[in-house]
């Protein structure tokens, strides 16, 4: 994402909402979920979605990582920008 320096929360408020949102409308938990209508008859099966977000880095402000983190999401990443010879140790090497 695009960092948010502009905003008091960096944007994490707006991460975190979009998350929730995201669970609500999917139904949340792993996996098909089969709805009732409240007239006993059955309604299309769910699948819950997945989310994942990237997000800029906060500015190292653990509480603004800690909404996000805590939001709902299934995974959380972060773009690691480093100099090429630090490459092998900080970057996954799959």
């Amino acid at each position: 994402s695009v960092d948010r320096d502009d905003l008091v929360d960096q944007g994490a408020g707006h991460f975190r909402k979009v998350v929730q949102r995201l669970k609500e409308l999917s139904g949340v938990g792993a996996g098909e979920t089969e709805n009732d209508n409240g007239n006993g008859e059955k309604k299309e099966k769910k699948k819950a979605i997945i989310v994942e977000a990237l997000t800029p880095d906060f500015c190292g402000e653990l509480d603004l990582v800690t909404q996000v983190a805590t939001s709902g999401l299934d995974v959380y990443a972060h773009n690691i920008e480093t100099v090429e010879r630090l490459t092998p140790r900080v970057r996954d090497r799959r």
